[in-house]
């Protein structure tokens, strides 16, 4: 868990790193890869070198003049961004103002960030500009992305799991101040298209009581939640998705999915099962739709459609999951056994294990020996 971090974001601006991408891609009329190349590799250098003068700036602010003092504060680097923890800083001025608030806490990390801007980046940008023979119009500077005051209660201010994967408590963003902290989430679960709606707020709200109330706080949430979600319905707990190669997937002699081994005559190549979950769920409900009759009622699912699909337990039709647009086909006989212990394992408690793993917690409280004696 990365705690109490007040972020930087080093956009760079710069007319020979403007068209990275498209010089790149081989369809592009100016396509080089050596010169693709070339600016990759001159933004790595550009990113690395800015990352290390921070650090050495913050130190060198801190009083830390000698390498044993000095310590690494880069919490995350990526291509245009690099992310610093500012603790010790705001520590020092939490000593000359005890009783400051969050939003004076903010505007002394604001003057700090500026003082980096211009007393550490922007004399090392025009510097690597001559030395890298920029073009003389291009520009480089810092933008100040993001300050996370961390919360007193529990001294933290974001997670972190994986790149470009995190929740963070941002009190100013670009330079906009805002009066509780805002919520700003990256690629984590509840961002995907596979979330279903129902789960997005609760999730969103137990990993804000992570960062700003404590682990207790956020397993009670969850306690609680668990039982809400036993009482939702079928088509409330079930995955959406998008579905495409039911055609290619279906067995023309049983009108199921493929079993063992098959021949894929679209790739040329024989299978051994495979068959993608949303397009088996697609499928087992044509099936059944065929079989029973309905196809007056429903209509049959084809490539493209947006479906719904929930896995099962043991049943008549041997299915492990099952597939439908809207409602859920009562004429199919398949509520009751629809896993609401998987789905939950799958839509709610594995993500939030993937957030509590990152700060070295568990979702339950697990005592170890220790906490007899």
């Amino acid at each position: 868990m990365q705690t109490s971090m007040m972020f930087l974001s080093l956009l760079k601006k710069s007319f020979s790193t403007r068209y990275t991408g498209a010089v790149g891609n081989n369809y592009f009329r100016y396509y080089n890869r050596d010169m693709a190349r070339s600016i990759t590799l001159a933004g790595q250098m550009y990113i690395n070198k800015s990352a290390l003068n921070i650090n050495k700036f913050i130190s060198n602010a801190l009083g830390e003049t000698n390498n044993v003092e000095q310590r690494d504060r880069l919490c995350y680097i990526d291509t245009d961004s690099v992310y610093f923890e500012l603790v010790d800083v705001l520590n020092k001025f939490y000593e000359m103002k005890p009783d400051a608030d969050r939003n004076t806490a903010t505007d002394f990390i604001d003057r700090f960030c500026k003082k980096i801007e211009s007393d550490c980046l922007q004399p090392l940008f025009d510097k690597m500009k001559v030395e890298s023979n920029c073009h003389p119009d291009g520009v480089m500077h810092m933008d100040r992305e993001a300050i996370c005051i961390p919360y007193k209660k529990t001294g933290h201010s974001a997670i972190w799991t994986a790149k470009k994967r995190y929740i963070a408590m941002v009190s100013d963003m670009e330079g906009f101040r805002y009066e509780e902290p805002h919520r700003k989430i990256m690629g984590l679960f509840s961002v995907t298209s596979s979330c279903p709606e129902f789960i997005k707020p609760v999730y969103n709200r137990v990993l804000e009581e992570l960062i700003s109330e404590g682990v207790e706080t956020a397993r009670k949430s969850i306690t609680d939640f668990k039982k809400e979600f036993y009482k939702k319905s079928v088509e409330e707990i079930s995955f959406p998705k998008s579905v495409s190669d039911v055609i290619k997937y279906t067995d023309p002699k049983t009108g199921k999915p493929w079993e063992g081994k098959w021949y894929d005559a679209s790739s040329g190549k024989e299978r051994n099962g495979g068959v993608p979950v949303n397009s088996k769920a697609a499928i087992c409900h044509n099936y059944l739709i065929k079989k029973l009759g309905l196809e007056k009622k429903y209509q049959l699912i084809k490539d493209g459609d947006k479906i719904k699909f929930a896995w099962l337990k043991e049943n008549p039709y041997g299915f492990s999951v099952i597939g439908f647009k809207e409602d859920f086909p009562e004429e199919f006989g398949l509520k009751q056994f629809v896993s609401y212990d998987l789905h939950w394992e799958k839509l709610f408690y594995s993500p939030m294990t993937d957030i509590f793993s990152a700060c070295g917690l568990t979702v339950e409280n697990v005592l170890s020996i220790e906490d007899f004696f």
